[in-house]
């Protein structure tokens, strides 16, 4: 892989946990918000990684940002619940697919980093999310920022498609979430 200047590569722990390995970069980052990008993401346009932080400090209250995803994990996320326009940003009430996004260091000092239970495909993101919202925190999406998230052509992420037993690993990850946070969980 090539060494971007600026940036720290860290590698993650087998067998791969999401959260966990996020952890080890958003430990890895000290005081500096972070980004975390799978290895499916495809930055359309250059200048996406400033236009996420643009966004994110278009308001003291963001505290997570994601760009408009194509491919897998919903498609155009900004035709789903907006609530308003905030400068480079669009409050949402939905919660934020992982697949990339821009957490500021702000909310993970208020909240801690991502919940390590969520070992298996999925949730974590909906946990950080809630956690999010319940802390005050708004997420967010920027209409400035356009990401293809596909494996192979696949309309499936890499993690999905790599790995066999992804559906029961899922239903899993879902009832870890139900236990920890019961069946009210919208925001």
């Amino acid at each position: 892989m090539k060494e971007l200047p600026n940036w720290t590569i860290i590698q993650g722990i087998e067998p791969f946990v999401f959260a966990r390995n996020a952890n080890l970069g958003i430990q890895a980052a000290d005081r500096d918000d972070v980004i975390l990008i799978n290895d499916d993401i495809k930055f359309l346009h250059p200048g996406s990684v400033v236009g996420m932080a643009i966004a994110a400090y278009s308001s003291e209250k963001i505290g997570i940002v994601s760009p408009q995803i194509t491919g897998c994990s919903g498609g155009n996320i900004l035709q789903n619940r907006i609530t308003k326009l905030t400068g480079d940003a669009v409050i949402s009430k939905n919660r934020l697919a992982f697949s990339c996004v821009y957490i500021k260091r702000t909310l993970i000092d208020a909240i801690g980093l991502l919940d390590e239970r969520f070992t298996g495909y999925g949730c974590e993101d909906d946990d950080y999310c809630l956690r999010a919202h319940r802390a005050g925190f708004d997420l967010a999406v920027t209409p400035r920022v356009h990401v293809q998230h596909e494996f192979k052509g696949k309309r499936a992420s890499a993690s999905f498609t790599r790995t066999p037993g992804m559906d029961k690993s899922a239903e899993k990850m879902r009832q870890v979430f139900e236990e920890k946070h019961g069946q009210e969980t919208e925001f």
